[in-house]
């Protein structure tokens, strides 16, 4: 009997410390993002995506630089931990936009295609994390094509103002959502404004016009970019997105008018970029290509 005992007392203590050392692990995972007390990871996923690079003259063509996106390093929904391509880049540091990938020929061979691979692994989470570094002040301001100082935006933002900011943002939202009709992809981007006249759009109008009418009804809002993808693997670049975040709370959330979903499914929205509107080419994997005469093709 003692000897049973004293192997029961063995046991009780090896699961104590374990137990323990578990706890201490949890713990310093926990607070070790950004120094806060955040939620766990909620997925990890590896998005991958292709691109092709084409000469179709009988010439070579010297110096060629294609920049290619990849996903933000960070957001209230994403984090960034590995990065990958072939053939290698380099990220383009030189424009200050650490989240693009330069590929580079010094000489490419007439009638070739290239492939170009990116993959990124991502950790995902399900709550909204805190971003303390950023300033949402600077998210309230109108700018071209997000014209949130016209009358018409603020006559409308005026009748949509609900008893808190939350509840204004459901108005808003459910305004743009049912207000707007979806006439598929557009190139050109045409913004807030032209969404609230002509009540059509694609998913760029929809994001805008929320924007704008949050920003009119003093609610930080911004546009981004890239693409919906809950499982990750191969990206279709042809399903380039756009949609909204606003900020309440503390925290920026997840709206997307023209799917229809408010702060839902928002670990499924990839962010590529922030959104100029008014700047061209921003609603492209795709942000630069120099080389005579050469065109990439998108893997779809």
């Amino acid at each position: 009997m003692p000897f049973i005992k004293a192997w029961c007392w063995i046991a009780a203590l090896v699961v104590v410390l374990c137990l323990s050392v578990y706890g201490s692990r949890y713990f310093e995972r926990k607070v070790s993002f950004q120094g806060e007390d955040q939620p766990l990871v909620d997925d990890r996923i590896h998005i991958r995506y292709r691109i092709s690079v084409q000469n179709p003259s009988n010439l070579p063509v010297e110096d060629v630089h294609v920049r290619v996106r990849i996903p933000l390093m960070e957001t209230s929904f994403q984090r960034r931990t590995g990065l990958g391509s072939e053939p290698a880049a380099f990220q383009d540091n030189t424009s200050g936009n650490p989240d693009m990938l330069v590929f580079h020929w010094e000489l490419f061979p007439p009638h070739t295609t290239r492939m170009v691979t990116v993959g990124a692994d991502l950790d995902i989470w399900e709550v909204p994390l805190k971003m303390p570094h950023e300033n949402p002040e600077r998210f309230l301001k109108a700018e071209p094509l997000l014209e949130s100082d016209h009358p018409e935006v603020k006559a409308l933002a005026a009748s949509l103002k609900g008893e808190t900011q939350l509840q204004t943002v459901k108005n808003i939202f459910s305004w743009v959502s049912h207000n707007l009709v979806y006439e598929g992809y557009v190139r050109e981007n045409r913004g807030a404004l032209y969404g609230l006249l002509h009540k059509t759009g694609d998913c760029t109008e929809f994001a805008a016009l929320f924007v704008a009418l949050c920003r009119a009804s003093g609610i930080p809002a911004r546009m981004m970019g890239g693409y919906v993808s809950p499982e990750g693997g191969l990206l279709d670049l042809g399903d380039y997105h756009n949609w909204a975040m606003f900020y309440h709370g503390g925290y920026w959330r997840v709206a997307d008018p023209q799917k229809k979903r408010l702060m839902e499914e928002e670990g499924s929205y990839i962010a590529f970029l922030t959104v100029t509107p008014s700047v061209s080419g921003e609603r492209a994997v795709v942000a630069g290509l120099e080389g005579s005469g050469m065109r990439v093709g998108l893997n779809r």
